[in-house]
This record gives C-alpha cells, structure tokens and sequence, in this order.
C-alpha cells in the first residue's frame, strides 16, 4: 500500500499533466502569435520584467538606469525572482517564455492546494471527504479567471499559491510553515498581509474567548510574517518618502483628487457590486467567463453547513478573508481590470468552500448520481470558462500588434539616447530599448500623484522634470492625454497602429508616435497680455505661483477646495491665445474650482500689492479676495471660452502687514461652471501716473445706477474713408468709482436719413473688460475695428457711440440728458 507522502505526490503530478493540458491553449495563443516570439497578454508583465532586468544589473527600482527610485512593480518577491533568473541566463524575451510557461506550475498548485483546503474543511465531517476535494481542485482548474490570471505572465498564479499554502497551514495547525508562506506573500503582494492580519485576530480572538493561554509561539511567528509584509512599505519609504506602492497612488480610490471621503466610500461599494454581481454571478457580459455563476451559491450553503457544524474558527477565517478580501480590492479604480486579476486568487477559497457546500447535499445520493452532478459541473465550468481563453487570445493579439510594433519601431528609428513619453510603459521600455517617461507615474517617481489631479498637473510636473521626453508613444484619447495630445507637444506624428478589437489589455484602440515639440514650455511664466504688462511696467515681481504645478503649489503652502463635487479632474491644459493683444500663444497648465484657492505669498509690508490671475473662464465668476483672513471685496471676470484671459486686482497696502501673506480667492459665483485660474503673480509697488490721452478729446458721462462712466474721448485717423476700409477707432473710458455694470459698448454708422448702417458692439479691449472690472482713475483704452461694407454707398455718415445692457432693457443714458448716445464726429465715403 502507498504511503500518504507517496499518495500526494502522486497526485500533485497528476495535477501538473491537467494543468498543462489546460494551460496548453493559452500558451500557444502566447508563443504563435508573432512567429518566435513570446507575447505575454498584459501590458503590466513587463513592467514588473524591465524591474527585473534592472535587479539583475544591479539598478533595483531604478525603471530606467539612472532615474530616480520608482515603486510601480507590482509583486517585489516575483520581481526578485524573475530577477534572478534573468541574472542565470533568461535575458530579454526568453524572461517572458519563463513567466508564462511558470502558468502550468500555478495552476497545478493552485488545483493541488484547493483540494488540500478542502480535506481541511471536511475534516471533522463523519464520513470520508469523498470525491469533493478532488472536485474543487478541478472548479480552480478550470475556472476561466484562474486560467487566465496564471497565464498572464504576472506574479498572480505566484500570489494565489502562497496564500493557499498559508491557509492549508494554519489550519494543520503548522505555524512555521505558516509564517513562511504568509511571510512570503506579503512580499508578493499586500493580500499576503492583509490575511497574516486576520489570522492574527482569529487566533487571538479564539484564545480569549476559549479563556486559555495565548499562543505566544505562534503570535510571534506571526509578527514576524507581519514585518516581512511591512517590509516593501518600509523600502518604499526609505526610497521615495512614500509607504504606499505607485500602483496604489494611481489606483486607489483614497488618493482620488478631490478627497470626498462619502464620494470614496459609494465608489468603493459600487466596484465591490460589480466583483460580486459582474464576477461572481456573472451579470457583466465583459466579465463573463470568470466563475461560473453557480460556484457562490455553493459556497453560501459551504458556510451555512460550516456554522450547522458549530466550526466557527474555519467559518470565520474562510467567510471574512473572502468577502474581506475581495472588498479590499474594490479599494481600487481598476478593481475589475484585467478580467478580473485582483479577484482570481480567492477563485480556489471559494472552490473549495463550494465544495463544502456540496458534501452534505449529496450524502444520501447514490453513487450514479453524485457522477452525474461532477460531471455536469465540471463540463459547466469548463463551457463557462471558454470567454476567458477567447479573451486571452485577443489581448494577445493586441500587445502583439500595439504595444510591441510601437516598441519595435521606437527601437529601430529614434535616436538611442532618446526619451520616451508613455501611458503603456511596460513593453514600450522593455523591448523599445529606450529610457521612459511615464505620465501615468507607475515607473516615474511621484509622477502618480500630478496624474491624479489631471492635464494641468501632468503636464506640469513633466514640463519641470529633468527626465521630460524627446517622443510620446502613447493613446491620444486616453484620460486626460487629449489635453495635452492637442497642443503643439504634439505637433508632429510619426507612426500609429490601431487594433479593433482590444481585449482587456489597452486604454483604446489607437496608439501613435510623435516627437515632441518643447518649444512652448515656459510661455506661460509671465504675464503676456499687453495691457496688464503696461500697467505693471516697472513695479517689481515680489512672487508668483504655478497653479497645477504641485511642487510650486507646495512651496507657497497653497490649498484649494472645491463647493459642490464635480466630474472629472480638477486641473487641464490649454494652449490658447488671447482676445487682448498679446506676446503670442501660452501652453499653461491650471486648475478648475468651485470652491476656491488660497496661497502665501512673499510680500513687501506696507506697500500697494497688484494681484494678477491668468485665466481660462468658460463663465463669468465672482470671487471674493481675502487677505491674512480680512475681505478685502469681489473679483469679477467676464467669460472668454477658447481664450486666455489675464485680469489685475488692486490690494490696498493697509492690508499687507507680514512678509509673507496668505491670499485666498474664494468663489462665490461661477454661473454653473468653474473658476479656472492657471498663473498668480504679485506686483507691489506704485504704478507710474500715466494714461493714454485721446487724441480728439470728447467728454461725456454716461449715468450708470451706482456710477459714472466716463468717454474722455477717441482717436481716428482720417475722415475720409471708402467702402471696404476698415476704420481703426479707439475710444477712451473711465469709471468715477468701482461698479458693478456690465454695460457693452455700441459704435454705430447712421446715414443722412438717420438709418442704421455698419456698427460694432461688445465690451471694452476686445471684449475682455465689461465696465464691473474697471479700477477707478483707471483709463481703459478700447481700440475698435469698424468694418465698411464693399457696397457702402457714398455719402456722408454721422459716428455714435453709447452703453447698452447685455440682458436688454434700455440703453444708458448721458448724465443730464435723454440723450443715449453721442456722435463723435461725421464721416465722408468717397465713391
């Protein structure tokens, strides 16, 4: 008769020769696709293989040789490893044969394992366990989620097997083999800790209740398996400051930007419904394939029968570490990513709990019939899995038709010393054979914390970073990358590839190559709009903030907030120009509120400070300016969609007491949209006492209801004029005292009879300041393009100008008079 150990290693190769059978399609998917290549089908294995080469040549966490520490491979124990085989000879593609044929070893442990934890969960049953362990391990085997999460070529197979292990361990009651895997698996991944952290609870829990002696042995073991699992936070910190991985930084719904904890906590319970609903009961036709449905109904009557038996230790430990664990990875945006990958290691616990549940179901059955029932759910699951093998291949085809002919292009036709902008980073600087950039901030140190907040910051934090790219290979339309895909960055393309039909695996079908265009990085660190410049002339820049760029945001100890929660990122990128005259176009990266923002900033104590914003309003707003706490009154704008706006306003010097002053800009009115300011500038001193004069003076107050507005007069060249000229008139207003009207502006050309002819409205300066935004004393020139008709007859014509309400309603009057206009000179159109 066969020993027990001759027995189980009996079985464990007969696990190896099915899981080899099963594995055998998704391999040859991988390795025949492009002819003696191999093709793992997520981009995210090769992340975690560049990390590996780069142990190997001795740059841990370095993503590129040279860069600063990164923390984006998602498994360190598998990195390692993978490490250390390409160190004794698997260089380069022959690193991505091994991970993926290490799918036939995951999958027969897995298997091999889900039947061991049921014997364990059986194990005080009356009778033998029957054919059940054995029926579990075959519903892993063939359970199309497992399936495909072994073969991807990443560290999950790794993952599952470890956690397996720790289980089947605790429950021998074996706590030195159980610190070792549960040791091992926090290194692989955070679920490795989060299980050494229930166990720990159980155990403790189970002593006190039981009111005997704690296990101090196997609470210490299992302190020491905690600090392993402590141990890549701890590394992570010592590199970047930083506990958390990049992959938690990017992922993660507690790093979402704005922070609402309620708008947190419904993402992370409708990801978790779409685990259980999507997954497990396969109701999403995307993720169908991944469990067959029936599997969680068992799984229930297996905890039901747990809790008939009075098992409360195997019930809690099998029943929190599922629904706990399955939980804590819908903590995640990409929590059903990836067919499913952060869920497939808790496929074997509910295998073999579902086993469980069937054992007393079946126990009066005849033989025949419990046959029957086998075999009718082992041919379910395997129809059921049949998506999973269609998806792998699929995403297969994309990595090897997108990713990789991007890589192989980069390869063969840019410079080698080149940088490279990604959102794909793995493939791309695995096999590009070019540095990268990584916009997501996976592989670029602290670049997830910008990609979080959008465009603005993105761009930002790349415009400043001494490793920004020379090329971006990258999806146009992915995330917030169309901001910045149309800007001149992205001025010229030079290859694209685009895949149909894109798995799981892409953002989009779509991605190009384009060599970058630099040449507008810096244009918008000043202001450029040429009546704010010549209002400031000579007052000197006492300090500035960067608005989307975090690091200078930072310095000046800037908060922002948002009113009401809104869709999208709070920061974009524009590349505009400006309706008032300017030094040319700004590529400027700003942020969206509804809240408002506050800041410090260096200021001189008793001096007059100029407040200059760089705006992009899309509606007009109204902000309240508080200095050092104290309202100081309203900062209205006028909206200006597609351009860039740059406004001033005056801060009294009786308010600037410090040398460093806290300035808070808080929204008050937004007309539905947002406050959109890019740049802040503080100018502090006395302007210059000069304002342009009118060359034909003409004084005429027109009444307002809480001011006077004043034309002082207007230039025009000439008199004489033909049709099709263009008459460059320019008039001259001024406020007696700070309003609140947003009056337009009417220039119209009557002929003799008094009828109207060519006119030209809108508010002063090109539309960019309505009468609200005028500071007392201050002349506003308004310079106005009077456009002749071709079929203008000649004659003589009479020139008016008068304010009217944009709302409707009548027109304003001239102070003293019904007059609601006045006729600045008569005009002669030759034939």
């Amino acid at each position: 008769m066969k020993t027990t150990t001759q027995i189980k290693k009996y079985a464990l190769w007969v696990w190896l020769a099915l899981s080899l059978l099963v594995s055998l399609p998704y391999l040859y998917a991988a390795f025949t696709t492009l002819p003696g290549r191999a093709i793992a089908p997520l981009d995210d294995a090769y992340i975690t293989y560049q990390y590996a080469r780069q142990i190997a040549l001795g740059h841990p966490y370095q993503f590129n040789t040279g860069d600063a520490p990164s923390t984006g491979m998602t498994s360190p124990l598998f990195g390692y490893l993978l490490g250390g085989a390409y160190r004794l000879g698997a260089t380069d593609e022959r690193l991505i044969a091994l991970a993926l044929g290490l799918s036939v070893l995951w999958l027969a442990l897995a298997a091999h394992l889900t039947a061991a934890l049921t014997r364990r969960l059986l194990a005080a049953h009356e009778r033998a366990p029957g054919p059940w362990p054995t029926v579990a391990g075959l519903l892993t085997l063939l359970s199309g989620g497992l399936q495909w999460a072994s073969c991807n070529g990443m560290e999950t197979g790794l993952v599952t097997v470890l956690l397996l292990a720790a289980l089947v361990a605790h429950l021998d009651e074996r706590p030195g083999w159980m610190t070792l895997w549960l040791a091992l698996a926090g290194l692989a991944r955070p679920e490795g800790l989060l299980l050494t952290l229930l166990i720990g609870a159980l155990t403790l829990l189970q002593a006190l209740l039981e009111r005997r002696r704690l296990p101090w042995r196997t609470l210490g073991l299992l302190t020491l398996a905690l600090i392993a699992g402590l141990l890549p936070s701890f590394v992570n910190w010592l590199l970047t400051g930083e506990s958390s991985a990049a992959g938690l930084q990017g992922k993660a719904w507690w790093y979402n930007v704005p922070r609402h904890w309620d708008n947190v906590i419904l993402s992370i319970l409708d990801g978790y419904q779409r685990v259980i609903f999507g997954e497990l009961l396969g109701l999403m036709p995307r993720l169908r394939g991944f469990l067959p449905p029936f599997v969680l109904p068992l799984a229930l009557l297996g905890w039901g029968y747990l809790a008939r038996r009075r098992d409360w230790h195997k019930l809690a430990l099998t029943s929190l570490w599922f629904f706990g664990g399955t939980l804590s990875t819908a903590g995640l945006i990409t929590v059903t990513w990836h067919f499913g990958r952060y869920q497939a290691p808790f496929i074997p616990l509910l295998s073999a709990v579902a086993a469980v549940g069937l054992a007393p179901l079946t126990i009066r059955w005849r033989r025949p019939a419990r046959q029957a029932l086998v075999l009718a759910l082992l041919l379910a699951t395997t129809a059921w899995s049949t998506p999973a093998l269609q998806l792998y291949r699929r995403s297969v085809h994309t990595v090897a038709h997108q990713q990789l002919a991007l890589a192989d292009w980069l390869r063969e036709n840019i410079p080698p010393d080149a940088r490279v902008g990604v959102h794909d980073t793995g493939a791309l600087r695995y096999l590009g054979g070019h540095p990268t950039y990584d916009l997501v901030g996976l592989t670029t140190a602290r670049g997830a914390f910008p990609w979080r907040e959008g465009a603005g910051s993105t761009f930002e934090y790349m415009e400043h970073h001494p490793a920004r790219p020379d090329y971006f290979a990258i999806y146009p339309d992915a995330f917030s990358i169309p901001y910045i895909a149309a800007t001149d960055l992205f001025a010229t393309a030079l290859y694209s590839v685009t895949v149909a039909d894109y798995g799981v695996t892409s953002a989009g079908p779509t991605q190009g190559i384009w060599r970058a265009d630099w040449s507008l990085a810096g244009s918008g660190d000043q202001p450029a709009q040429h009546d704010i410049r010549a209002r400031l002339a000579g007052l000197p820049q006492v300090d500035a903030v960067d608005l989307a760029d975090m690091a200078d945001e930072e310095v000046h100890g800037c908060t922002w907030w948002q009113g009401t929660l809104r869709p999208g990122f709070p920061t974009e990128l524009w590349q505009l120009d400006y309706r008032a005259p300017a030094t040319g176009p700004v590529l400027d990266g700003g942020r969206l509120l509804n809240g408002g923002l506050s800041c410090q900033l260096a200021t001189e104590p008793g001096e007059p400070l100029w407040l200059v914003v760089r705006l992009h309003p899309q509606t007009p707003a109204t902000i309240q300016v508080i200095v050092d706490g104290n309202p100081i009154g309203p900062w209205r704008t006028p909206a200006q969609p597609g351009y860039w706006l740059e406004s001033l306003y005056p801060i009294p010097a009786i308010a600037i007491t410090s040398e460093r002053t806290t300035i808070t800009l808080e929204v008050r009115d937004v007309a539905g949209g947002h406050y959109a300011p890019y740049y802040l500038w503080a100018y502090q001193g006395t302007p210059p006492a000069t304002s342009p004069l009118p060359t034909t003076p003409l004084l005429t107050a027109f009444a307002a209801a809480d001011a006077t507005l004043f034309l002082h007069g207007y230039d025009l060249p000439a008199t004489e004029w033909r049709p099709g000229d263009t008459l460059p008139l320019t008039l001259y207003w001024e406020a007696a005292n700070a309003t609140a009207n947003d009056a337009k502006v009417f220039v119209h050309l009557y002929d003799e009879s008094g009828a109207l002819g060519p006119q030209a409205d809108g508010w002063p300066l090109y539309e960019t300041r309505p009468p609200y935004t005028w500071l007392p004393g201050e002349m506003i020139a308004d310079p106005r393009q009077l456009q002749l008709p071709t079929e203008l007859p000649a004659g003589r014509y009479t020139l008016a100008v008068g304010l009217y309400p944009p709302e409707g309603g009548p027109r304003l009057p001239i102070a003293g008079t019904t007059a609601d206009y006045v006729i600045l000179t008569t005009l002669t159109v030759a034939p």
